[in-house]
């Protein structure tokens, strides 16, 4: 007998809902013998209450030499890469050094657009902090971009807008 194509999503399904329950089980009883207490249940942050740094975008037709120099006379490690206005990627300026590097003499690939940019990640103001740190953490990358339903850039959040909302909640009423 041939199982079919539904009948076997069905049976995927009901597998991994077992293997779901099978998993909590496993973790409660965990906390049980270890004597760990659950975690505390943390309050839904927006990204928009995280979010503080300034849009600086260029056009993937600019250089790594302008995208360095923008970020020096700026004063930040992160730019926005537009190609016809829309949103392409997303550099910081470890990227654009290391690119500097492998491409000193050549001038042709010395062009945003001649180079497969980093991975990013975008997310709308409504989406919850916590679950993008995770996210961050997960894929290794120290910054996303905040858009909007244009999909236009508004905001970006980095590994150090995490740091500073833990050192705001944590600091003390005392003078260092």
């Amino acid at each position: 007998m041939h199982a079919t194509a539904s009948q076997l999503d069905t049976e995927a399904a009901r597998h991994h809902v077992i293997e779901e329950q099978a998993a909590k089980r496993a973790a409660s009883r965990y906390r049980d013998e270890a004597g760990h207490e659950a975690l505390p249940e943390i309050p839904y942050l927006p990204v928009a209450h995280l979010s503080g740094q300034t849009i600086i975008d260029l056009s993937s037709g600019s250089t790594l030499e302008e995208a360095q120099g923008l970020m020096e006379q700026h004063g930040i490690h992160h730019l926005v890469v537009l190609h016809e206005g829309a949103v392409a990627g997303l550099i910081d300026l470890a990227w654009v050094l290391e690119q500097r590097l492998k491409v000193v003499n050549q001038a042709a690939q010395s062009h945003l657009h001649a180079l497969t940019l980093p991975a990013f990640i975008t997310v709308t103001p409504e989406t919850d902090a916590h679950e993008l740190a995770r996210q961050m953490l997960g894929y290794r990358i120290a910054s996303a971009l905040v858009v909007d339903p244009d999909n236009q850039a508004i905001a970006l959040v980095t590994a150090t807008d995490y740091l500073r909302l833990y050192a705001q909640r944590t600091q003390k009423h005392e003078s260092i």
